[in-house]
């Protein structure tokens, strides 16, 4: 398992949060994630051998939300 932090644009509040965290742990793979609408953020636990870096993006932007990578 692997940890990913993604930045996350647009998102305003826990129902926010809610709605990525729930998106993301319906992926295989995903072991968890916790988004902070505060830190416009979200850390991902998962396995690379499972699920793609890619999926895990289109998963956020599905719900409605613009993910891009720290840095």
């Amino acid at each position: 398992m692997i940890k990913h932090v993604f930045r996350i644009r647009d998102m305003h509040c826990t129902m926010c949060c809610m709605t990525i965290d729930g998106a993301l742990e319906d992926l295989p793979g995903v072991e968890a994630a916790n988004s902070s609408f505060v830190r416009a953020q979200t850390e991902v636990t998962y396995d690379p051998s499972t699920v793609s870096l890619e999926a895990l993006l289109d998963a956020i932007r599905q719900a409605g939300y613009e993910p891009f990578l720290p840095g």
